[in-house]
């Protein structure tokens, strides 16, 4: 933890800007919840998870406050210099797992994983207001990168974080959790947090409210849902 000062965290840059990257200590087998869609294709949903009893309210503003508490920003080191994602804290018997893209997990290009994982809540130019949580356990969907960097598979861009409890207490008991949709129609409203880079340089949260559509930009393979912000 004390890796990540604050004046290192402003220093990092979004991962899409570097080219390499290192490695980040692979999950054990049992690390994980099966969180997985139906596999007849039809809707699958996990539900949120409340925080418990925490009253500190940050500068956004969703439904119940729930959802800005449990996104944050993953930080980890490459070879080409400290890095960051958006993610957040979802529901999971563990209360301790993360969601991620998997490229900030996972190098394709040279088949290994980052280094120095930690996920800061709610994280606030610097300052890590509910703490800074040390990533344990990695994990990514083998459909990603299943051979080389070639292969790579957008449509299964998803990676899991199990973190380190702090003070004793497990990271959706201080954030509350969000949950999951699979398989999930188009046009559903949708509030989404994180820290795009074109935005203050990604230092602070920002908040896009909007209905999911078809993708617009990116892989013309990629079908997942996109927004219009």
């Amino acid at each position: 933890i004390k890796y990540w000062t604050p004046e290192r965290m402003r220093k990092a840059k979004p991962i899409e800007e570097l080219q390499k990257n290192v490695r980040f200590s692979p999950a054990s087998e049992n690390a994980f919840l099966q969180i997985l869609p139906n596999s007849d294709g039809s809707l699958a949903i996990i539900e949120p998870g409340a925080a418990d009893n925490i009253t500190w309210q940050s500068r956004l503003i969703s439904p119940n406050n729930q959802a800005t508490k449990a996104a944050g920003k993953v930080f980890f080191s490459t070879s080409s210099g400290e890095a960051m994602c958006s993610a957040s804290v979802v529901t999971a018997p563990s209360k301790s797992l993360v969601v991620t893209a998997a490229h900030c997990l996972f190098d394709d290009s040279t088949r290994t994983w980052y280094t120095n994982c930690i996920f800061v809540p709610v994280y606030d130019e610097g300052a890590a207001p509910l703490g800074r949580w040390v990533g344990r356990y990695g994990t990514i969907l083998n459909a990603y990168a299943p051979s080389s960097a070639s292969s790579k598979n957008y449509n299964y861009d998803v990676g899991f974080v199990v973190v380190s409890p702090v003070n004793a207490r497990k990271i959706a008991q201080v954030t509350g959790s969000q949950g999951i949709k699979f398989n999930a129609p188009r046009n559903q409203m949708t509030f989404s947090f994180g820290y795009p880079g074109n935005i203050a340089d990604g230092e602070i949260m920002s908040a896009c409210i909007s209905k999911t559509m078809a993708n617009r930009c990116g892989a013309p393979s990629y079908v997942g849902q996109a927004l219009r912000c």
